[in-house]
């Protein structure tokens, strides 16, 4: 696996964290710190409705789960990284 470095601070990406998440784009400080603006990820489920169409019974079957990233996170991250730094 190619090194991966941090969108925020350009440090490399622990090898074992970037192997368990392979969309990640932070090193473990900022994945921390993007947790007060609601994480990296925004994770959302969809439950699989089976039952017949007009039913009053609701049957249910798997629920599918996705994430998109965190776009606003991301950004108030680099910004504060940015204010830090001075510039």
């Amino acid at each position: 696996m190619s090194q991966r470095f941090c969108e925020i601070c350009h440090k490399p990406i622990d090898e074992e964290r970037a192997e368990a998440l392979p969309d990640t784009q932070l090193c473990m400080e900022h994945a921390v710190e993007a947790r007060k603006y609601g994480g990296e990820f925004l994770l959302s489920t969809k439950t699989e409705v089976i039952s017949k169409q007009g039913s009053l019974k609701k049957n249910y079957g798997g629920i599918s789960t996705s994430q998109q990233r965190n776009t606003k996170a991301m950004q108030k991250l680099l910004d504060d990284h940015r204010r830090q730094k001075g510039g």
